[in-house]
């Protein structure tokens, strides 16, 4: 076997290697065939002995039957590589699209606005609270990028799951347009986690580090380093985390490089945590308080949220008398606020395994499950979610539970790829049901959800919000109108009262049944066809571009300021002049910031001409905004007369049914009608029959031109939608800087020539017998069978040891255990 060619093939691939700066080279099978010395026939055995040379130079193959299969004339590539895409860390490329007309929305603006303060400060603390749902991760990373990233400065986002890291890198991708970075073309970044890259890789020109608490504090040193040279402002995801020790540290290190001084951001949509005590730390560490904070209401009005619809059910169980509880165990429950830590594990274990509580959640869902459509289930603990997922696919229910790595003290858990495989199903729709264990509490985001089940009595408002949230994607952010809300009761004999779900909701100011039938009749009064034609009827390409890629409630109004105003008119006789001010999403923070400061704008423009007075107002109130809709000159002008007469700001009324003429949704049973001459019939049958679609659009031949573009929308997302590209040019590792899981994932067979070669390293005698064995010191373990061994570095990833066979080697569990303590 002529060995002496596959070494010198191998030394010839690791030159070709050392040259290239991608870490790959080919081979064209017929060419390998020939460098191997091969005639008439391949030697399988040479092939074999040339796979553990290369794997042993750390150079994989990217498809293995190929090697193994070349031929004299083949003409297959084989790729050789010796590094690889570190997804976790790299550059985003900044588009140049300017991304006009689909930045932030108002609520949006609203706090980025609040935020621009802090942008020139050194030393500050501030929250921005946000409802689930309401767009916080986005609304941050995009202020970041304009006012920090943009000019130069460095962010260190913290998150404790690993879900939130990814969302967050989500949102900074989602922001890399020329709108948000005016001045880089790139952002370096990296993602530091136990499942993503290591904080000991951090380079002193990351420009965004987003990374998961736990593994800054195990490497404090290596990011203490990057703080030390580096101008960082510090965001913390879910801030009501924010006081813990690991996290204190973290804010510590920062104020230590800083002379005190910190520059601090929290993002949250419940900023309480468990106590009154804990929530006056939250508050002495966040010394600014709120930066922002909108309602729920708003954002359901909005349609950004959905309307929850709370559905108590009593189940009618006493787990009082049936689980005789003594006062201690229920005195310790409302101290823990949460059923599954105020009690032992046994008695948890037989409410979680209650086949008549059980039975009764599972036959609530079978009788409504048309209506409650997808649901995502909050159970107790692992062995509640195991018997819920099981009877529901007893019931010819589609389900399967999710749970985190710590969910309780079964010791029961799932890896990451298993949770995020079953929520992608939950995703798509072949999951009807999913259970879940303190999963998806926080961060996770699936807006199609139509039900949250909460089967998990807490008094937590931060645990219970969370939980809320789940549901309340509203049709603005790809989810339901109405979201209902089931809650199971069990009957406590009124010694404990769980926290209820619509007194939390009811307790952030929601209100959602003030409507009047005056300010609607205004409105559909007010939106006339002449206004609409103004800006929907613009004949210039750029406005139809603009149109076809805009949900078409950006078209409608929030509402508008009414007032009368009075001029004096020929022969001393006063004019009374009604006025009425639309006001859309792309102009309420501008009037809002205009109705505040009237009495300067008055003091400025004084003497000043009508143009004057409406160039100084545009330039310096709605500069920023897009040119449609367009803001009136003559309204302004009433305006600050009105103000400048009756020293009042004009009162506004809000426009509550926007939904009933958002042709998005009027025209969305006449996009499934394939037939031209069948939809043209359908839309004069919807403009005769519906007297509210008449009474609003007036002419039938601008309501049947709107709801065609729409139509051509609807059927044709692809093209009409907006998804703005984002580049991202990935670090290149070598193979030994990835985890052994993540060579498993990419290439299977160099992972299995590690695996076996490191088990083989620990193979010593016993009595004539060959068995494994465990290698740390004074450790005797040994065994024929590999299962109660693991696989671990000598020198820790975190200490950047390479995953390569001379740094791996066999620990029994225990002794891996206490190595990782």
């Amino acid at each position: 076997m002529d060995q002496h060619l596959a070494d010198k093939l191998v030394q010839e691939i690791a030159d070709k290697l050392e040259t290239v700066t991608t870490g790959k080279t080919t081979l064209k099978a017929s060419s390998l065939y020939k460098k191997l010395g091969f005639t008439s026939r391949r030697n399988s055995a040479l092939i074999d002995y040339l796979e553990e040379n290369l794997y042993e130079a750390e150079i994989a193959i990217n498809d293995i039957a190929q090697l193994k299969s070349i031929t004299k004339n083949g003409d297959q590539i084989i790729t050789f590589y010796n590094q690889v895409d570190n997804v976790f860390a790299g550059e985003i490329k900044i588009s140049q699209e300017q991304n006009t007309g689909f930045g932030p929305e108002a609520h949006q603006l609203a706090a980025i606005k609040e935020l621009n303060q802090f942008k020139d400060s050194d030393n500050f603390a501030t929250i921005l609270v946000l409802p689930t749902g309401g767009g916080k991760t986005y609304t941050a990373t995009y202020w970041l990028g304009k006012n920090v990233l943009d000019k130069g400065g460095k962010v260190l986002w913290i998150a404790h799951r690993h879900s939130l890291i990814d969302q967050a890198m989500e949102g900074f991708k989602k922001v890399a347009n020329k709108s948000v970075y005016s001045h880089i073309d790139r952002v370096k970044f990296r993602l530091i986690s136990g499942l993503h890259d290591q904080s000991v890789k951090i380079q002193e020109d990351d420009q965004l580090v987003i990374a998961g608490i736990q593994s800054l504090n195990y490497a404090l040193p290596t990011i203490e380093k990057w703080i030390e040279k580096n101008d960082v402002i510090l965001v913390i995801d879910e801030a009501h985390h924010s006081i813990a020790t690991s996290y204190l540290k973290i804010i510590n290190t920062i104020k230590k490089y800083n002379s005190g001084k910190i520059k601090l951001i929290g993002l949250t949509a419940t900023p309480t945590r468990i106590n009154e005590e804990e929530e006056a730390k939250l508050w002495k560490l966040y010394e600014n308080k709120k930066a922002y904070e909108i309602g729920l209401d708003e954002l359901i009005n909005k349609g950004f949220l959905a309307k929850p619809n709370f559905i108590p059910v009593n189940t009618n169980i006493d787990f009082i008398s049936e689980l005789e509880l003594s006062d201690e165990q229920v005195q310790s429950i409302i101290e823990k606020d949460d059923i599954a830590k105020g009690l032992g594990k046994d008695i948890v274990k037989k409410i979680s395994e209650n086949s008549k509580r059980n039975d009764f959640i599972v036959n609530h869902y079978m009788q409504h499950k048309k209506e409650y459509g997808k649901t995502l289930v909050f159970a107790i603990d692992v062995l509640n979610a195991i018997a819920l997922a099981k009877l529901f696919n007893d019931h010819d229910v589609s389900s399967d539970y999710v749970i985190s790595s710590t969910a309780d003290f079964q010791g029961n858990n799932q890896s990451k790829s298993e949770n995020k495989a079953k929520i992608e199903k939950f995703e798509k729709g072949e999951i009807e049901v999913l259970v879940n264990v303190q999963i998806m509490t926080e961060g996770t985001d699936i807006p199609s959800i139509q039900t949250i089940f909460l089967t998990r009595p807490t008094n937590s408002k931060t645990m219970m919000t969370q939980m809320i949230g789940r549901g309340l994607r509203g049709t603005k952010a790809g989810g339901t109108k109405e979201a209902h809300i089931v809650s199971f009761i069990d009957d406590w004999q009124s010694k404990i009262y769980w926290g209820n779900a619509e007194e939390i909701m009811i307790s952030a100011n929601l209100d959602l049944d003030v409507k009047s039938p005056v300010y609607k009749k205004m409105v559909k009064q007010l939106v006339s066809v002449d206004l609409l034609e103004q800006f929907i009827l613009s004949q210039s390409q750029e406005f139809e571009d603009f149109f076809d890629h805009t949900d078409f409630s950006y078209f409608l109004p929030l509402g508008f300021y009414h007032f009368d105003v009075m001029y004096e008119g020929e022969q001393e006789a006063n004019i009374t002049k009604n006025v009425s001010i639309l006001v859309y999403d792309s102009m309420q923070l501008s009037y809002e910031r205009l109705m505040n400061d009237l009495e300067n704008v008055g003091k400025h423009t004084k003497g000043k001409s009508v143009q004057e007075v409406f160039d100084y107002v545009i330039s310096n109130y709605f500069n920023n905004i897009p040119q449609l809709p367009t803001v009136k000159k003559e309204n302004i002008i009433d305006l600050l007369h009105y103000f400048k007469e009756t020293k009042k700001k004009p009162s506004f009324i809000t426009f509550e049914d926007r939904e009933k003429y958002d042709l998005d949704v009027v025209a969305e049973p006449l996009a499934n009608i394939d037939s031209d001459k069948e939809r043209r019939a359908a839309i004069n049958k919807l403009f005769d029959d519906n007297e509210t679609i008449q009474e609003f659009y007036k002419d039938r031949g601008l309501f049947k031109k709107l709801i065609d573009k729409v139509v051509l929308k609807l059927n044709d997302p692809d093209t009409y939608s907006y998804t703005p590209e984002v580049n991202v040019d990935y670090e290149k590792v070598d193979l030994g800087d990835k985890s052994l899981h993540e060579i498993k994932e990419e290439n299977y067979q160099y992972y299995t020539y590690l695996r076996e070669e490191t088990f083989l390293k620990s193979l010593r005698d016993f009595d004539g017998e060959k068995l494994f064995t465990c290698q740390a010191k004074n450790c005797k373990v040994h065994s024929r069978r590999k299962g109660i061994f693991q696989i671990d570095h000598i020198i820790s990833r975190n200490k950047n040891g390479k995953t390569m066979l001379k740094n791996l080697q066999v620990l029994c569990v225990n002794c891996n255990r206490k190595k990782s303590a």
